[in-house]
Parts: C-alpha cells; sequence; structure tokens
C-alpha cells in the first residue's frame, strides 16, 4: 500500500472513532446523569422521611394543651408558661421553627462560621432539613427549595411550594402549558377528606372539642374520633433535576430545529434568571433545545402518625 492511501486509511479511521464516541459519550452522559439525580432523589426522600418521623415523635410528646390545633402548635400560639409566667415556646425552640427555612447569608456565615455551625444549636427538625437548602446566590440567602417568593414577608420568601396539577399538550408538536398551579406548605397537616385545616374540631391535634362543644363529623370521612389525639403531618420537599436540561440558547438569528418533546413554561419570562428554583413561582427556568422548560420535578412527601401525650385538663 502506497503512503498516501495508508495515511488516508488512518484518516478515516480517526474519524469513525470521532462519530463512535459521540454516540457513545451521549449515552453515557444520560446514564451518569440519571444516576446522580436518582441518588439525589433517593437522599431527599430519606431527609424528609427522617425528618417527618421526629417532627411527629417529638411534638406528640410535648407538653401542650389538649384542645391545641397542629398549627397553634407550629406558630406556639398555644399559651404555654413555665412556673414563673414567662411564655415558653417549646416548639420553636426545640423541634422546628419555620422562619429557619430562610436564612440570610450574613447570619449564616459570619465570623467565619459554616452553615453547619449555624445550625448546630437550632431545632432538631431545622438541622435534619440542612442537607436540602440551597444558596441562593441572588437573594444572598440560604433556604429551603421551592418557596414562593412572598414580597409581603420579611425574608421575601412564603412557606409554600408550587405544585403543577397537570399539563396541557398543544396543537403542535412542541406546545402546550402547564395546568392548574397550586401550593402546599413545607409542613402540612393530614387531615381527614373535607375537613377544614383553621377548625379545631377538624384537627387530628386536638384531642377534646374546644369549650365542650360537640364535634360533627357528618360530613367528614373518616369518622373524625378515630384521629383524636394524634399528631399527623407531612413534609413536602420538590425535587428538581438539574442535569437533564442545560443547554445554551442560540443565537437571536440562528434556526434551531428541536428534535425531542419539551414542556414549555406557561409564565416563563424572558428576563429572568435561568436557574433551578427560580422565577416567580418558585418552578425554575433552565435552556433546553433553545427554550425556556421547566426542570424535570416531583414533590417528595413524606408523612408519620404519632399518639399524642397529652398533659393537661
Amino acid at each position: 500500500m502506497l503512503a498516501p492511501e495508508r495515511a488516508l486509511v488512518r484518516m478515516r479511521r480517526r474519524g469513525s472513532v470521532l462519530v463512535e464516541f459521540a454516540l457513545i459519550a451521549l449515552v453515557l452522559y444520560l446514564i451518569l446523569a440519571a444516576t446522580l439525580e436518582f441518588g439525589r432523589a433517593l437522599f431527599g426522600a430519606q431527609i424528609v422521611q427522617q425528618a417527618a418521623d421526629v417532627m411527629a415523635r417529638e411534638i406528640s410528646r410535648t407538653p401542650l394543651p389538649p384542645v391545641a390545633t397542629l398549627q397553634q402548635v407550629l406558630n406556639d400560639t398555644t399559651g404555654q408558661y413555665d412556673t414563673n409566667g414567662q411564655v415558653q415556646f417549646p416548639v420553636k425552640k426545640t423541634i422546628y421553627d419555620a422562619s429557619l427555612l430562610v436564612v440570610p447569608f450574613g447570619d449564616v456565615y459570619q465570623n467565619g462560621q459554616s452553615a453547619a455551625d449555624f445550625f448546630a444549636n437550632k431545632p432538631i427538625v431545622n438541622r435534619l432539613l440542612l442537607p436540602l437548602m440551597i444558596a441562593d446566590v441572588d437573594n444572598q440567602v440560604l433556604r429551603y427549595p421551592g418557596l414562593i417568593p412572598d414580597a409581603g414577608q420579611p425574608d421575601g420568601f412564603s412557606r409554600n411550594i408550587a405544585v403543577v396539577e397537570g399539563y396541557s399538550q398543544g396543537p403542535g408538536p412542541f406546545s402546550g402549558s402547564e395546568q392548574g398551579i397550586t401550593t402546599v406548605p413545607v409542613v402540612q397537616e393530614i387531615l381527614p377528606t373535607g375537613a377544614d385545616p383553621t377548625d379545631p374540631n377538624t384537627s387530628p391535634f386536638s384531642l377534646l372539642p374546644p369549650n365542650g362543644s360537640s364535634v360533627n363529623v357528618s360530613s367528614v370521612q373518616p369518622p373524625l374520633p378515630q384521629f383524636r389525639g394524634v399528631v399527623a403531618l407531612r413534609i413536602n420537599y420538590p425535587f428538581q433535576a438539574a442535569m437533564m436540561s442545560a443547554t445554551a440558547p442560540n443565537p437571536p438569528a440562528a434556526q434551531f430545529d428541536p428534535n425531542f418533546h419539551f414542556v414549555e413554561a406557561s409564565d416563563a419570562d424572558p428576563g429572568a434568571i435561568q436557574k433551578t428554583y427560580s422565577g416567580a413561582s418558585g418552578l425554575g427556568y433552565q435552556y433546553a433545545a433553545g427554550r425556556v422548560v421547566r426542570p424535570f420535578r416531583r414533590l417528595i412527601s413524606a408523612q408519620a402518625i404519632y399518639r399524642r401525650e397529652v398533659f393537661g385538663p
């Protein structure tokens, strides 16, 4: 074989190796991304399950009025007093404080301390949820993921999480919109079907009806008395996969034909920062196939039910 012919064969071989690598690299990246994201989702599910179990157990053992509701307990508005007549906050101080779901960087990292140092003496459930919290550089806070921004709150965030109920397919192969965005709190009481969370008569946490009134359970299924005297709650965690969509957008003058189906955000703001857990609803914006899309998202909920140890008349 002549030298020019051998060089031509080597060039062809190098080209085929490049094509093979391109095909294999895509598959390997998808496998790696799926493995990492699935592992992170499993890790998050274990954390919220442990946090829910610990929270329900500790609240069930805390001396609290038998007619209080779980919301009163979480807000420490049950009127607890010690022997000196001082108001006590047994839940917020030792078990869970919702205000610590959003903490400014200046408080967390002051004097060179780490986030673990800051939460070392904080309520136990907040310490358990620390591995799930994200560093929000844009707002300069360490916060629980998925919280909906709320300008009416001192720290700029509500304690609710957005949930997309469904997706409506559009007329074209690459069109559609999200349907029915609702909200759930981070810590949610488990109630019977049709129960009002603000009504003490329908709260499983309340052992007795307030003021000796009777409980109307005719419209509540299952019957409420079966649930009296228990701490029944769940903790919600919005898992979002950040590795599955992050391609850069095309130049404005370029034409790009997407080759896979994607969910186009119905309320995507072109001027918004494209990041996970960002945006007005906390659902996040990312790029995929040259367009703004939602990250893959699933709401992970862990629940726990403990019978109360009641202290009081």
